[in-house]
C-alpha cells in the first residue's frame, strides 16, 4: 500500500494544475500583503520556486478556526463550526473532516513557519485566490458554497492478493431527492466498475504460477473542483497496479447540474452555434508553447475530443485534462489547460 500511495502522490505532482504562480504578482519575488472578504491580515505572502505561497496561520486565525500543532506526531489542526481538519507533515496528507487527501508540494516551510499555496487554500479552506488591480495585494474571497453535504465514503481491503484505498464523495441536503439519488448512483457506478475490475484481476493473478503472480493494487480518491452555483464539479483520480514496472493512475471528471442532475458537457457551457471547439484548441496549444511542452508531445496535438473530459473551476474557467501516455511521456502526469467558457447553464435558471 505504501507503493501505491506514494506513486499516487508523485503522479498528482507532476500534473501541471491551475494554481496562482509567482508571474501573476510580477516577476520580482516580492512579498505582498494579504487581503481576507476586504479585510487587511497583518502578514504578508512569499514566492518560492515561482509558487505563490500564504502564511497558514495567519490565515487560519483571521478566518476564525483554532490553530493547533503536536509536535509528537508532526501535525498541523485548523478547526471551526463542524469543520476538522489535520495537515500531517510526516507522511504529507491532509484530512478534511473524513477525506483524506495526499499533499502535493502545497506546503513550504519558510523560517520556520508554515506556508501553503493557493491551490491547498481553496481545498481546506474555500476561498478563491485572486490578485488586487495595481497587483499588490492578495485577495481571498470566501466562496458561496451550494447548501449540501458532501459525506466521504471509505472501501477499503487488503489481503496477500489484493489491496483497494477507495474513497468517493455522496452528498447530502439536496432539495430534490431524486437529483440527489441520481448524482449519487453515478458515484457508485463509476467506483463498483474499477472494483469488480480488481476482484477480477485478482481471480485471475491467483491462477498464474507463482513466480508471475504480482499484488492487485487499487486506490480512488476525488478532489471537489467546483461546488458553487448550483454545479458540482469533482474529479476522481484511479490509479491500479496490476503488474508491470509501475502502476497507472487515470482522471475522471463529473460536472453536475444540481438542479437537473444532468452531466454537463463542454457545448453546455456554450452559446449555441459557438465554436468552442477552436476556442479550447487555441488555448491549449498557447499554453503549450508558453510552458515549452511541444517539444515533449508523443504526437502532434490537433484538437480535443469530442467527449473531451474537463472540470470546472473558478472565474467562468473551465480546465480540461489529459491521461498519461495520451500526448505527453509517463514522467509528465496528466497535463491540465484553462479556457474560459461563456456560463453556466444553472446560473440562468
Amino acid at each position: 500500500m505504501k507503493k501505491m500511495k506514494k506513486s499516487i502522490a508523485v503522479l498528482s505532482a507532476l500534473a501541471m494544475t491551475l494554481s496562482i504562480s509567482a508571474t501573476a504578482f510580477a516577476a520580482d519575488n516580492q512579498a505582498r500583503g494579504i487581503v481576507i472578504d476586504g479585510q487587511k491580515v497583518a502578514d504578508t505572502s512569499q514566492i518560492k520556486n515561482d509558487q505563490l505561497l500564504l502564511p497558514l496561520r495567519s490565515i487560519g486565525e483571521a478566518s476564525g478556526y483554532k490553530i493547533g500543532w503536536s509536535a509528537p506526531n508532526h501535525q498541523i489542526t485548523l478547526t471551526k463550526d463542524g469543520k476538522n481538519i489535520t495537515i500531517s507533515l510526516d507522511d504529507q496528507t491532509y484530512t478534511f473532516n473524513d477525506h483524506k487527501s495526499f499533499l502535493q508540494d502545497e506546503i513550504q516551510m519558510i523560517n520556520e513557519r508554515t506556508y501553503i499555496t493557493s491551490d491547498l487554500v481553496r481545498a481546506i479552506l474555500g476561498f478563491k485566490v485572486t490578485s488586487s488591480q495595481d497587483n499588490q495585494l492578495v485577495e481571498l474571497t470566501t466562496q458561496k458554497q451550494n447548501t449540501i453535504t458532501i459525506r466521504n465514503v471509505k472501501d477499503n481491503a487488503k489481503s496477500d492478493q489484493l489491496t483497494l484505498d477507495i474513497q468517493y464523495p455522496q452528498i447530502e441536503g439536496l432539495a430534490d431527492a431524486k437529483v440527489q439519488e441520481e448524482i449519487n448512483k453515478a458515484f457508485e457506478q463509476y467506483v463498483t466498475a474499477i472494483k469488480d475490475q480488481a476482484l477480477k484481476d485478482q481471480k485471475d493473478n491467483a491462477s498464474t504460477e507463482a513466480g508471475d503472480a504480482y499484488k492487485t493494487e487499487v486506490a480512488i480518491n476525488y478532489d471537489i473542483k467546483y461546488n458553487q452555483d448550483n454545479v458540482l464539479s469533482v474529479v476522481f483520480d484511479h490509479y491500479a497496479y496490476t503488474g508491470g514496472a509501475h502502476g497507472n493512475t487515470v482522471q475522471s471528471s463529473y460536472n453536475f447540474d444540481l438542479q437537473t442532475g444532468q452531466d454537463l458537457k463542454l457545448k453546455d457551457l456554450y452559446s449555441e452555434g459557438k465554436d468552442f471547439t477552436s476556442l479550447i484548441n487555441q488555448a491549449i496549444k498557447k499554453q503549450m508553447d508558453e510552458q515549452k511542452q511541444t517539444e515533449n508531445l508523443l504526437t502532434p496535438f490537433e484538437s480535443i475530443a469530442a467527449d473531451q473530459p474537463f472540470y470546472i473551476a473558478d472565474n467562468n474557467q473551465l480546465v480540461v485534462y489529459f491521461q498519461q501516455y495520451e500526448y505527453f511521456p509517463y514522467a509528465m502526469g496528466m497535463p491540465e489547460y484553462a479556457a474560459t467558457f461563456d456560463g453556466i447553464p444553472a446560473q440562468a435558471k
